[in-house]
């Protein structure tokens, strides 16, 4: 099973503030340019403005090309992996110690928190993707995703009682 790394809805709403205000500027911007008869600083602020705005409508095609949205991860009978354009961790089911939804930055286990898988016995916790390393790494908690890892691996995972009690 092939999943990205942080939830679709996550980044659909991200994506959608960033258009949102993006288009509305463009508008704006778009509106308030006239052709004078005489070239003025004006003039080029206006259009500055605009390609700024035109880079910000492009902003998340470049972040799905490149950044977080490139993020993918692998379930699969031989184990996982992590992979990006420039990383790639990939650990056995023999490997993995613990399996753990690790808090996030606030200490909380929530929907956003991250299902991370162990190499060792006594990790350091990874709280979120930056911190993924080749001992250490995972895929933001789904509602289905603990039950594709269970028919795989027979380790439980640790803290998913906290979340699913808040459904």
């Amino acid at each position: 099973m092939k999943l990205r790394v942080v939830s679709p809805l996550e980044t659909i709403v991200k994506y959608s503030l960033i258009e949102l205000f993006a288009i509305l500027f463009f508008l704006l911007v778009l509106r308030n340019l006239s052709p004078y008869q005489y070239f003025s600083v004006m003039q080029v602020l206006q259009y500055g403005l605009l390609l700024v705005v035109v880079l910000f409508l492009l902003l998340p095609v470049f972040v799905e090309l490149f950044g977080f949205g490139s993020a993918r991860f692998l379930l699969s009978s031989r184990g996982v992996i992590y992979q990006t354009r420039r990383t790639k961790y990939k650990l056995r089911w023999d490997e993995v110690q613990r399996v753990v939804l690790t808090p996030d930055l606030y200490g909380q286990v929530t929907k956003r928190s991250y299902i991370v898988f162990y190499a060792d016995e006594e990790p350091s916790y990874v709280r979120n993707r930056s911190e993924f390393h080749p001992r250490a790494f995972g895929v933001q908690y789904r509602k289905g995703l603990p039950n594709a890892i269970a028919k795989h691996c027979n380790l439980p995972i640790e803290n998913l009682s906290k979340v699913e009690k808040k459904h």
